[in-house]
């Protein structure tokens, strides 16, 4: 009989899946200042989460690289 393969508790593998992607100090503090605001649009979210990646490949940087930060 075959072994089958056994998975991690789900906790486990979602943070397994976790993205390592790393966003300066100050980025990440107006991300959290943007989201936790109440009133706060989803455009208006996902400009202050993507600002960053954006502006890094403007300056020619991959923003995935996890080396350059």
């Amino acid at each position: 009989m075959s072994e089958s393969r056994q998975l991690p508790p789900p906790r486990d593998r979602a943070r397994q899946a976790q993205c390592n992607f790393h966003m300066p100090a100050a980025d990440l503090q107006m991300l959290k200042d943007c989201a936790g605001r109440r009133r706060t649009s989803f455009r208006a979210f996902m400009n202050a989460l993507l600002q960053p990646a954006l502006a890094r490949i403007r300056a020619g940087e991959n923003p995935l690289d996890t080396d350059a930060v």
